[in-house]
């Protein structure tokens, strides 16, 4: 394997392509925004627009409009803001009897969808903020006779429109005003980015089984891999960053050891041809690691949201055992890549135990239960030869250990025991066909003797 850096590049190349959302650098800004209205003033929603919402009524076409805006420039707002302008201690009785005291604040939303409806723009308007829709999401906010209504660009693709639905949900959202209030349960209008999903109950059609919810109530959206399985592209991208760095932090909690691995062997083939039916999945990883790096992460909103500064990248060769793979119709591997006997893969893990062996030229048998992130594409100097990127499946967990002594190992010494049991059985084989001749000389000389020797005589005895 080519010892490769482009996924530690690629990673920090996540923290490049997110400062399209940032406001500005850190140099040009002295300090931190002190919440979302200083962010949207500098995109032209100012007081006049904010307090344009009147509280107790239904959304009107004006509000709406200011809202439309506020969805374009939210992922401006940065993850990292939004987090720690969470509002503490204020409860909802609060909000609903002093609405415009606690408007554009930011308040983090537990609780359940109960319906979502896509709302269709303008057509001036998706020209002018080139998205066509967004959705409303009614939610039963949790231990509370509230409901919120929910103004939102992203919704998890396994929810269906215009149904009745009952899913868990969170999401950091601005508040902007109360709805109707003649209608009960009294709404509470808010703006947000995303709702993710975290889901309480198995579900084959989606594929939530047993892992996806481990991680969900290890505090990942699981709906994060919506963007991965439309994603055409298996490079590395802006678009799997918040899902990478979720799981990470994830499978390093203390609580992440109800993480179960499957019982079935790794399945190269199935995660190579049907990626997106295993996200998620928790399978015994265990190959020859060849690299291990530890990647610093510098990128701010990261340390700051999940306490991450740091992880380590292993390269490795895992076993095909007797298959093969081969990307074209080529067997011979002349005009297409063939891999037979191992296929490389990349492990990314929180930490490593004292003495685990770091550096571009490790030897070593390791293994993990890791999660299996995504299949990804890298360029390596064999699949070059034949202008093709290197597909290699992508998985996270808290650690990693030698495996030298398990019994996952026989793969690498099976080979040997067979050559060696060969060697001891011809070995038995020629000491038997020596022994064999010997006696066999043996017994043809005592027939010769036999044969000329007289009767013997038994007259002489009394």
């Amino acid at each position: 394997m080519v010892a490769r850096r482009f996924f530690s590049m690629a990673c920090a190349y996540f923290v490049v392509l997110n400062t399209q959302y940032a406001v500005q650098s850190a140099e040009d800004l002295p300090r931190q925004p002190t919440g979302p209205v200083e962010i949207l003033e500098k995109f032209d929603i100012g007081p006049s627009q904010i307090e344009s919402f009147f509280s107790g009524q239904p959304l009107s076409a004006a509000e709406e409009d200011v809202l439309v805006k506020m969805l374009y420039h939210f992922p401006r707002m940065g993850l990292d803001n939004l987090q720690r302008w969470r509002q503490k201690g204020v409860n909802w009785s609060q909000v609903e009897g002093q609405p415009a005291e606690h408007r554009m604040q930011v308040f983090r939303l537990l609780g359940r969808v109960k319906h979502v409806e896509a709302v269709r723009l303008l057509p001036e308007q998706a020209q002018l903020y080139e998205f066509d829709h967004y959705y409303r999401a009614q939610i039963a906010l949790s231990s509370s006779p509230y409901e919120a209504l929910v103004a939102a660009r992203r919704i998890p693709d396994a929810w269906s429109l215009d149904m009745p639905l009952d899913e868990p949900t969170e999401a950091d959202a601005i508040f902007l005003k109360t709805g109707d209030a003649t209608e009960q349960p009294l709404q509470l209008i808010f703006v947000a980015d995303r709702l993710g999903w975290y889901p309480d109950r198995q579900d084959e059609l989606h594929r939530i089984g047993p892992p996806q919810l481990a991680l969900a109530r290890l505090g990942m959206d699981v709906s994060l891999w919506d963007e991965i399985r439309r994603s055409k592209e298996r490079a590395l991208a802006s678009g799997d960053r918040e899902g990478f760095y979720q799981l990470l932090a994830a499978v390093g909690k203390p609580e992440a050891g109800e993480l179960k691995t499957q019982e079935k062997p790794l399945d190269l083939v199935a995660l190579l041809e049907k990626s997106a039916e295993h996200f998620g999945e928790v399978s015994p990883v265990q190959g020859l690691a060849r690299r291990v790096m530890k990647v610093p992460v510098s990128d701010a909103d990261i340390r700051s949201r999940f306490g991450i500064d740091h992880y380590y990248e292993i390269d490795l060769f895992v076993p095909l055992g007797d298959a093969s793979l081969r990307f074209g119709s080529d067997p011979a591997g002349e005009n297409n890549p063939v891999y037979r006997n191992k296929f490389p893969a990349t492990l990314i893990v929180c930490d490593l135990p004292p003495g685990f062996p770091q550096g571009e030229s490790v030897h070593e048998l390791v293994a993990a239960d890791a999660v299996f992130f995504k299949v990804w594409n890298y360029r390596s100097s064999y699949t070059s030869k034949f202008g093709q990127l290197q597909p290699a499946p992508l998985f996270v967990a808290s650690t990693a250990r030698i495996a030298s002594t398990d019994i996952g190992s026989n793969w690498i010494t099976s080979g040997l025991v067979l050559i060696a049991f060969a060697l001891g059985l011809g070995i038995v084989v020629v000491i038997a066909w020596v022994y064999g001749r010997d006696d066999r000389r043996s017994q043809s000389a005592f027939r010769k003797h036999a044969e000329t020797s007289p009767p013997p005589d038994f007259s002489k005895l009394t």
